[in-house]
């Protein structure tokens, strides 16, 4: 009997944990600079604006799963400051609304 293969990932589905080539390309892009999300911020605002998680993640160009984790507070600690402003940008909302210095 054959293992069945995985279907390959889209490009919406793209993983962007911390060791794959576009996670290091994000936190170059930063220069080094991390935030941490508020999660009840970040759910907030993104229900206030009428939006859902997927069309979030379409905005700012991350997968969904990435901001279903940090909305539940799984991920978040250490987002590269070009994913932060790009889901700041998407909700229209400065990014210290959303995100705040680890530091």
């Amino acid at each position: 009997m054959h293992r069945r293969r995985r279907p390959t990932k889209t490009r919406d589905q793209k993983n962007t944990y911390p060791g794959t080539p576009l996670a290091r390309a994000n936190r170059e892009a930063s220069g080094g600079i991390t935030l941490t999300v508020r999660p009840p911020e970040l759910r907030t605002t993104r229900l206030t604006r009428g939006l859902t998680q997927k069309a979030l993640a379409d905005a700012a160009d991350i997968s969904k799963s990435y901001i279903t984790e940090m909305e539940a507070g799984r991920r978040g600690k250490g987002t590269a400051l070009v994913v932060a402003q790009r889901i700041a940008a998407a909700l229209d909302v400065p990014i210290g609304d959303l995100f705040e210095d680890p530091s």
